[in-house]
């Protein structure tokens, strides 16, 4: 229907961070995504003009699911993406 199709590639090993990987997923302009999570890596290089993440070790417990600080925090890492910037943590 007209709509561009973007994709991105999920990685699940820490072979994948590398610099020849992040070299390759820019050169094609396809993000990998970013993947807060306790087996998965998490690479938050930025690759094309998104970002996709998925933040998976919220507590359901907490009615946001995470804590206003760590909520504070994923606001300025997602500022820095929006900017085209990396986190730098």
């Amino acid at each position: 229907d007209g709509r561009a199709l973007r994709h991105v590639v999920e990685v699940r090993h820490d072979s994948f961070k590398v610099p020849e990987f992040i070299a390759l997923i820019r050169e094609h302009e396809v993000p990998v995504v970013f993947a807060e999570h306790g087996k998965y890596p998490a690479i938050a290089d930025v690759a094309s003009d998104f970002v996709y993440a998925r933040l998976q070790k919220g507590n359901d417990e907490l009615k946001t699911c995470y804590p206003p600080k760590q909520l504070d925090a994923w606001a300025r890492r997602f500022q820095d993406w929006a900017g085209g910037g990396e986190p730098d943590d």
